[in-house]
């Protein structure tokens, strides 16, 4: 990718990449990779390569996060309120106020108890 897009730098473009499955939550939309069942969040082949996708990107953005990391964590807020947001958020989708209160969830990764949608 920095191969791509270094003809910007120092234009003032600011590149922000995004990684979708699901860009609309409509049924018959979705990339799935061809080995995964469409919407098994919950697999751990499904887990591990979110894990690997957050630690490259990561690793992608470290200069930049290195350079100017408030800036980074406030622009990751507005572009992610749904994570913020105490009703309503991102996680409603896939748990139950219950599980997102207990005294596991707080201290450790749990999985979602609800799904967020049949499959089409």
């Amino acid at each position: 990718a920095k191969k791509n897009w270094s003809k910007y730098e120092g234009s003032g473009i600011k590149i922000v990449p995004r990684v979708y499955l699901d860009w609309d939550e409509k049924p018959g939309n979705e990339y799935w990779p061809s080995d995964l069942q469409t919407g098994d969040y919950t697999s751990e082949q499904f887990q591990a390569r979110v894990l690997r996708l957050i630690k490259a990107m990561g690793e992608c953005w470290a200069e930049r996060r290195t350079a100017a990391p408030s800036a980074c964590w406030a622009e990751f807020c507005q572009k992610n309120e749904d994570l913020f947001c105490r009703e309503h958020n991102i996680l409603t989708r896939y748990y139950s106020s219950k599980l997102l209160a207990s005294e596991r969830a707080r201290t450790s990764f749990v999985l979602p108890d609800k799904v967020a949608r049949q499959a089409a």
